[in-house]
């Protein structure tokens, strides 16, 4: 099977591809989810190691169902300083737009 989809002027960074597998009588036999990355592949592949070690890292720490990882601020993390009265505590990655 080839694909060929115009995607380079829509998007900057990466796109998603969603594949299903169906046999003869379209019976699903796989589904899955593909993020396609443009740009260096080598460079993207480096950057994503570094990510996989930083998670495999966190995992250790705090075990991945440990939910205070994902909170700077309760696990004092990156200098951040949880302020109990008046701190709204946001999960890393969603910080707010000044």
């Amino acid at each position: 099977m080839d694909l060929n989809v115009d995607v380079l002027k829509k998007v900057k960074n990466n796109f998603h591809v969603n594949l299903e597998l169906k046999d003869k009588n379209s019976n699903l036999i796989s589904k899955n989810k593909y993020m396609l990355l443009i740009g260096n592949h080598t460079a993207a592949a480096k950057e994503f190691k570094a990510m996989g070690n930083e998670i495999r890292q966190r995992n250790a720490t705090y075990k991945y169902s440990n939910y205070n990882q994902f909170f700077d601020k309760l696990t004092g993390e990156n200098g951040e300083v949880y302020e109990s009265e008046t701190d709204t505590i946001i999960a890393r990655g969603f910080k707010t737009k000044n």
